[in-house]
Protein backbone atom coordinates (compact mmCIF):
# COMPACT_ATOMS: atom_id res chain seq x y z
CA UNK A 1 0.00 0.00 0.00
CA UNK A 2 2.47 2.64 0.84
CA UNK A 3 4.83 1.45 -2.24
CA UNK A 4 1.41 2.00 -4.33
CA UNK A 5 1.00 5.37 -2.86
CA UNK A 6 4.62 6.62 -3.53
CA UNK A 7 4.31 5.86 -6.73
CA UNK A 8 1.10 7.39 -7.30
CA UNK A 9 2.90 10.79 -5.34
CA UNK A 10 5.92 10.91 -7.50
CA UNK A 11 4.08 10.14 -10.96
CA UNK A 12 1.65 13.00 -9.68
CA UNK A 13 4.69 15.24 -8.73
CA UNK A 14 5.79 14.64 -12.18
CA UNK A 15 3.22 15.67 -14.12
CA UNK A 16 2.74 18.97 -12.36
CA UNK A 17 6.51 19.73 -12.15
CA UNK A 18 7.50 22.83 -15.10
CA UNK A 19 10.66 22.57 -16.34
CA UNK A 20 13.46 23.93 -13.93
CA UNK A 21 14.91 27.30 -15.58
CA UNK A 22 19.41 26.87 -16.03
CA UNK A 23 21.54 28.61 -13.06
CA UNK A 24 18.92 29.01 -11.08
CA UNK A 25 18.87 27.61 -7.32
CA UNK A 26 16.23 25.44 -6.55
CA UNK A 27 13.38 27.20 -4.08
CA UNK A 28 13.20 23.29 -2.30
CA UNK A 29 14.14 23.79 0.65
CA UNK A 30 16.04 20.53 0.88
CA UNK A 31 18.68 21.87 -1.95
CA UNK A 32 18.76 25.31 -0.19
CA UNK A 33 19.35 23.89 2.88
CA UNK A 34 21.74 21.40 2.00
CA UNK A 35 24.09 24.72 0.23
CA UNK A 36 23.93 26.26 3.87
CA UNK A 37 25.07 23.21 5.40
CA UNK A 38 28.21 22.97 3.23
CA UNK A 39 28.97 26.76 3.49
CA UNK A 40 28.86 26.91 7.39
CA UNK A 41 30.38 23.53 7.59
CA UNK A 42 33.33 25.45 4.90
CA UNK A 43 33.43 28.21 7.03
CA UNK A 44 34.29 26.08 10.57
CA UNK A 45 36.60 23.89 8.89
CA UNK A 46 38.76 27.15 7.47
CA UNK A 47 38.08 29.41 11.22
CA UNK A 48 39.73 25.93 12.76
CA UNK A 49 42.66 25.95 10.30
CA UNK A 50 43.73 29.50 11.06
CA UNK A 51 43.31 28.64 14.19
CA UNK A 52 45.89 26.18 14.11
CA UNK A 53 43.51 23.85 16.40
CA UNK A 54 42.97 20.90 14.62
CA UNK A 55 45.87 18.53 14.66
CA UNK A 56 49.56 18.60 15.32
CA UNK A 57 49.99 17.34 12.02
CA UNK A 58 48.07 19.68 9.99
CA UNK A 59 50.61 20.47 7.01
CA UNK A 60 48.72 23.57 6.25
CA UNK A 61 50.55 24.37 9.30
CA UNK A 62 54.19 23.80 7.50
CA UNK A 63 54.86 28.00 7.40
CA UNK A 64 58.34 28.23 9.04
CA UNK A 65 56.72 31.34 11.20
CA UNK A 66 54.71 28.50 12.79
CA UNK A 67 57.95 26.66 14.40
CA UNK A 68 58.87 28.98 17.45
CA UNK A 69 61.73 26.77 17.94
CA UNK A 70 64.31 26.33 15.71
CA UNK A 71 67.29 24.88 16.08
CA UNK A 72 70.56 24.19 13.22
CA UNK A 73 71.24 20.76 15.04
CA UNK A 74 75.24 21.13 16.06
CA UNK A 75 77.80 17.61 16.04
CA UNK A 76 76.90 17.22 19.95
CA UNK A 77 72.95 17.32 19.29
CA UNK A 78 73.66 13.60 16.94
CA UNK A 79 76.34 12.35 17.58
CA UNK A 80 76.82 10.10 21.22
CA UNK A 81 75.77 12.77 23.58
CA UNK A 82 72.42 11.86 23.75
CA UNK A 83 70.48 14.75 23.99
CA UNK A 84 69.11 17.61 22.42
CA UNK A 85 70.56 21.27 23.44
CA UNK A 86 68.09 24.08 24.10
CA UNK A 87 68.30 27.61 24.96
CA UNK A 88 66.62 28.69 28.55
CA UNK A 89 64.69 31.49 26.82
CA UNK A 90 63.02 29.55 23.87
CA UNK A 91 61.89 26.83 26.13
CA UNK A 92 60.56 29.46 28.69
CA UNK A 93 58.94 31.39 26.19
CA UNK A 94 57.36 28.59 24.20
CA UNK A 95 56.92 25.52 26.65
CA UNK A 96 54.14 26.34 29.13
CA UNK A 97 54.86 27.26 32.40
CA UNK A 98 52.44 24.59 33.89
CA UNK A 99 55.02 22.09 32.52
CA UNK A 100 56.61 22.05 35.90
CA UNK A 101 59.56 20.22 36.12
CA UNK A 102 61.72 18.62 39.81
CA UNK A 103 65.32 17.70 39.62
CA UNK A 104 64.26 14.74 37.80
CA UNK A 105 62.99 16.63 34.53
CA UNK A 106 59.25 15.75 32.84
CA UNK A 107 58.38 13.48 30.80
CA UNK A 108 56.81 15.82 27.10
CA UNK A 109 54.90 13.62 24.50
CA UNK A 110 56.56 14.82 21.09
CA UNK A 111 54.51 14.14 18.00
CA UNK A 112 56.85 14.71 14.39
CA UNK A 113 54.47 15.93 12.18
CA UNK A 114 56.23 14.83 9.25
CA UNK A 115 55.55 10.99 10.15
CA UNK A 116 52.79 11.84 12.65
CA UNK A 117 54.61 9.40 15.48
CA UNK A 118 53.98 10.02 18.91
CA UNK A 119 57.22 9.48 21.34
CA UNK A 120 58.44 10.64 24.60
CA UNK A 121 61.24 12.75 25.92
CA UNK A 122 62.42 13.89 29.13
CA UNK A 123 63.12 17.63 29.52
CA UNK A 124 65.46 18.34 31.94
CA UNK A 125 67.03 21.62 33.17
CA UNK A 126 71.06 21.38 33.67
CA UNK A 127 72.91 23.41 36.31
CA UNK A 128 74.27 25.72 33.40
CA UNK A 129 70.78 26.88 32.99
CA UNK A 130 70.34 25.51 29.47
CA UNK A 131 67.57 22.69 28.85
CA UNK A 132 67.97 19.51 27.60
CA UNK A 133 65.82 16.44 25.85
CA UNK A 134 67.31 13.41 27.06
CA UNK A 135 65.64 9.94 26.91
CA UNK A 136 64.97 8.19 23.56
CA UNK A 137 66.11 11.70 21.56
CA UNK A 138 68.87 9.49 19.63
CA UNK A 139 66.86 6.67 18.83
CA UNK A 140 63.46 8.15 18.35
CA UNK A 141 64.72 11.16 16.36
CA UNK A 142 68.44 11.05 15.39
CA UNK A 143 68.26 7.61 14.31
CA UNK A 144 65.00 6.70 13.16
CA UNK A 145 64.90 10.26 10.91
CA UNK A 146 68.32 10.25 9.86
CA UNK A 147 69.22 13.81 11.26
CA UNK A 148 72.57 15.29 10.91
CA UNK A 149 74.81 18.08 11.75
CA UNK A 150 73.52 21.07 9.73
CA UNK A 151 70.13 20.16 9.95
CA UNK A 152 67.21 22.39 10.84
CA UNK A 153 64.85 21.47 13.56
CA UNK A 154 61.64 23.26 14.45
CA UNK A 155 59.31 22.88 17.31
CA UNK A 156 55.80 24.18 18.50
CA UNK A 157 53.79 23.49 21.49
CA UNK A 158 50.45 22.72 20.67
CA UNK A 159 47.64 23.97 23.03
CA UNK A 160 45.35 21.83 21.59
CA UNK A 161 46.60 18.55 22.54
CA UNK A 162 48.84 19.49 24.77
CA UNK A 163 52.57 18.02 23.12
CA UNK A 164 55.40 19.48 21.52
CA UNK A 165 55.55 19.29 17.55
CA UNK A 166 58.43 18.79 16.00
CA UNK A 167 59.12 18.90 12.27
CA UNK A 168 62.40 18.98 10.37
CA UNK A 169 62.58 22.22 8.34
CA UNK A 170 65.83 21.42 6.10
CA UNK A 171 68.34 19.06 5.52
CA UNK A 172 71.58 20.43 6.16
CA UNK A 173 73.18 19.24 2.70
CA UNK A 174 70.37 21.07 0.85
Amino acid sequence: MAKERFLSLSTSSLQTRRKPIKNRPSRRGRGLQLGRDTLLLLRLLILISALGVATCSNHADYKEDQWKIKKVLKKSDVDGSSRLLLGRSLVQEHIPPHVHMGEQGVEIKVRDVDTGSDHMLLLKLWKSKSYVFVKNWMSDFVTRRELEEKDEIGLRWNHHNSCLDFTLLKKGNS
